[in-house]
């Protein structure tokens, strides 16, 4: 039981490797020891690996199954999840969610309807799902239809019908839901928000963003480019946290005004807050679209020095992509193989799509081994082919 712990926590913590290693050297693996180590492996995209455990396991329970569903979905895998998902000996109600959200999430909107219709039982979550791959196609009619067959109807049922009217910039449905919903929350907001954007009521959308209790990064990239605010108007909104700073400097950087968001993120701490993981992120996101090395090196060294915090895989990524820009891939190949973490597709695919150059080939190749071990998804050919 202990082992099952400590496996777990290695996993968690996205060391894969001491995570096998355990699970290697225990003795008379239960199942949750099983599953515990094919979740890790599907949830840091190493689907090939979790795939060949889920094979070898000599019992799976509904979890097993499940765990490689989801896995495989999410990694861009859904031929394999429908062949594990139809090799089920029996399936319940989280397995067909599972593969429904993994079609819906696709865009595959006939497929999710199948499974859909299929579905002995449907609970609220698989409602949902299936509303909102509906909303995400633009398909109102059935939208409505939806959700007015569901028996009742969480925040989340709301959103989807109020998005789906929002983002199709039709206004007035939009008001009659946004006034019928019980409780208003961020993303109802950031729709409502939206519908104003896309009927060019700007006034309308100003004066309902100022009086939004709590905004995020995509409320402020909204209204960035619709209504021309600035960083220095947001210095003039009240109570500024580092949540408030955070969603002010990633949609700066998102939008790709990087020179705001750098010049942001110096005020920020002349302000007084103290800069977390996301606010580094989007830092050194700034620093990589403008291709500033030596800015963006300082940066990630002060997460150490000056605030006493541990990089993440991320803050890596992005100085593995400004080493890789600047020509110096060795460089950026040597600081990925230091990352106190195992690298993911993402890391080596942020590698691979900079090593062009003869001279780097032999790190390409190895790169690109990496990715193709790393991820099922079909994106990774992209960068390979362009080698």
């Amino acid at each position: 039981f202990s082992r099952d712990i400590l496996l777990s926590a290695y996993a968690q913590n996205g060391d894969i490797q001491s995570a096998r290693q355990i699970f290697d050297s225990m003795q008379g693996k239960s199942v949750i020891s099983w599953n515990s180590m094919i979740t890790a492996y599907a949830q840091h995209g190493q689907t090939a690996d979790a795939r060949k455990l889920f094979d070898s396991m000599p019992i799976k329970n509904v979890v097993s199954w499940t765990t490689m569903i989801t896995g495989l979905g999410k990694s861009g895998g859904l031929r394999e999840a429908r062949e594990v998902f139809q090799s089920m000996p029996r399936k319940n109600a989280a397995s067909y969610t599972m593969m429904l959200t993994a079609y819906a999430q696709t865009g595959q909107i006939n497929k999710a309807r199948d499974i859909f219709s299929t579905m002995p039982q449907r609970s609220i979550v698989a409602w949902n799902a299936m509303l909102g791959a509906c909303s995400e196609m633009g398909l109102l009619k059935e939208s409505r239809e939806l959700f007015e067959r569901m028996a009742r109807h969480s925040l989340v049922s709301w959103g989807c019908l109020l998005a789906a009217y929002a983002h199709r910039g039709n206004l007035e449905q939009a008001k009659e839901i946004f006034d019928a919903v019980p409780e208003h929350n961020l993303a109802s907001s950031n729709s409502m928000l939206q519908a104003f954007i896309l009927a060019s009521r700007k006034e309308e959308a100003r004066e309902m963003f100022e009086g939004m209790i709590q905004r995020d990064v995509l409320s402020w990239t909204i209204l960035l480019g619709a209504c021309g605010y600035s960083w220095k108007f947001f210095l003039r909104m009240p109570e500024l946290d580092v949540v408030a700073w955070n969603s002010m400097l990633v949609a700066l950087a998102a939008h790709g005004e990087s020179r705001d968001a750098i010049e942001l993120f110096g005020v920020m701490q002349i302000e007084g807050t103290i800069p977390d993981e996301v606010s580094f992120m989007g830092a050194l996101a700034a620093c990589s679209h403008l291709g500033l090395l030596a800015q963006g090196w300082r940066y990630f060294v002060s997460i150490t020095e000056s605030y006493s915090m541990l990089p993440t895989s991320r803050h890596y990524c992005f100085m593995i992509d400004m080493l890789g820009k600047s020509g110096r891939g060795e460089e950026a190949h040597e600081l990925l193989e230091a990352m106190p973490f195992v690298p993911d597709a993402v890391a080596w695919g942020c590698l691979l799509q900079h090593l062009r150059s003869r001279s780097h080939r032999h790190l390409a190749v190895s790169a690109a081994r990496r990715v193709l071990g790393l991820s099922s998804s079909a994106d990774r050919y992209v960068s390979i082919y362009n080698l």
